[in-house]
């Protein structure tokens, strides 16, 4: 089928059109197509110079134009650099009213046809918005996480010799995506185990096609082991990731600000002058601190009821262990003293008199060593209250943080 002149006119006015208001992305595209075209004019300009015969005829009439009459034939007129350039400068200054009168208008007429579009096909803009926006997202979102393994250190070889935890069978999910069937940490929560905080992309946590395992793997984790050792930001191996025990979510991280970041930063300043004790001051104290400063006011009570219930812990399984030993100390001792002084006197003192020596010495054994215990417990505790608050004066909102837990522990009493 062959062209007509009006598909032809049409081609090239959408062709313009396309060249006039193409998008941004798009510009130097065609930048480098107008260049190539200019390039192939020109070499297409010079082959009708050398070799069409009404090309050069249509110069000579450009040539003509200063209002002198040639009488020459435009065969025997002899064409030359400086007579084209001459020409050229005269046609230019008097045509220069001209260009000037139809600039304006062609520049009028270009500033309605870009309204126009502007009103009608204003969706190029929004989506460029929009492109640049894609290029620069969001940081991601987090879920808070507080995480338990075995212990790190140990709590004291007496404490640790007297009271030995039972081990609780694992009872993650690892298999699952189902976030929703992890046990809570509450119930088979134990004094001695380590707390880390993780923070798991929103993303990868309500994902239905990755495991438990495969949802924290690549996630980053802070945590304290003793004074000078801890983790900040960085992601477990799979062995670290297989040995935790329980998982308790705290909620959505709300901050603006990058989790992580905001995170790290947390970690600095509950750092600086954390003085590390094994039962009194710990890393389960510096998780759940940090884990409610990331997260926020809405997860007071739950971190509450948890640092509540390591209080309690650490009275169940390291104190009263402890005074019961020492109680079972005294009672053994003046009983060894009372058996001796009467298998003393019945046999005459042919029995060895230092039972009884030996008894009392270990009855009072116990009470001293009893008496020295609850002496450190109360010096322990009042260090613990000092180390809290030292921290809620130097971050402020640590104040509300440990109202909740006073609340949570006068609750109980009532």
């Amino acid at each position: 089928m062959a062209l007509t002149r009006s598909a032809f006119v049409a081609y090239v006015a959408l062709g313009a059109l396309a060249l006039v208001f193409c998008p941004a992305p798009l510009r130097p595209l065609r930048d480098i197509g107008a260049v190539l075209c200019l390039a192939w004019l020109a070499n297409h300009a010079f082959s009708l110079w050398e070799d069409v015969g009404w090309a050069r005829r249509i110069v000579n009439i450009f040539l003509s134009m200063n209002g002198r009459s040639s009488r020459r034939s435009s065969r025997d007129q002899e064409i030359s650099v400086p007579v084209i350039a001459q020409r050229l400068g005269e046609w230019t200054l008097r045509a220069k009213p001209y260009a000037i009168e139809l600039g304006q208008i062609v520049r009028t007429a270009v500033l309605r046809a870009i309204l126009i579009v502007e009103k009608f096909f204003g969706g190029f803009r929004f989506a460029e918005a929009k492109h640049t926006h894609d290029r620069n997202p969001c940081p991601p979102r987090y879920y808070a996480l507080l995480v338990t393994t075995p212990p790190v250190h140990v709590y004291g070889p007496v404490s640790d010799y007297l009271s030995k935890p039972s081990v609780t069978p694992d009872l993650l999910p690892w298999d699952s995506p189902n976030t929703g069937s992890i046990p809570p940490l509450l119930r088979f929560l134990v004094f001695r185990t380590h707390v880390a905080f993780c923070l798991v992309r929103k993303s990868d946590w309500e994902s239905r096609k990755l495991t438990l395992f495969e949802k924290l793997q690549k996630q980053r984790f802070w945590d304290l082991r003793g004074q000078d050792s801890g983790d900040i930001g960085a992601s477990w191996t799979k062995d670290q990731i297989a040995a935790i025990n329980r998982i308790e979510n705290l909620g959505l991280v709300d901050q603006e600000k990058d989790a992580a970041d905001l995170c790290t930063q947390y970690y600095d300043s509950l750092r600086k002058g954390w003085e590390y004790y094994n039962i009194w001051w710990n890393d389960a104290d510096f998780a759940l601190l940090l884990g409610w400063l990331v997260v926020g006011p809405k997860t007071s009570t739950k971190c509450a009821v948890i640092m509540k219930r390591f209080d309690e812990m650490r009275c169940e399984e390291v104190i009263a262990p402890r005074d019961a030993a020492c109680g079972k100390g005294f009672m053994t001792g003046w009983l060894l003293a009372v058996g001796g002084i009467g298998l003393v006197a019945a046999t005459g003192g042919l029995a060895a008199a230092a039972i009884p020596v030996l008894g009392v010495a270990t009855g009072l054994g116990s009470v001293v060593t009893a008496t020295g215990l609850e002496i450190g417990v109360g010096q322990r505790s009042e260090r613990r209250k000092r180390a809290c608050s030292n921290l809620g004066k130097r971050i402020p909102e640590l104040e509300g943080f440990f109202a909740s837990v006073e609340q949570e522990r006068r609750g109980v009493g009532n």
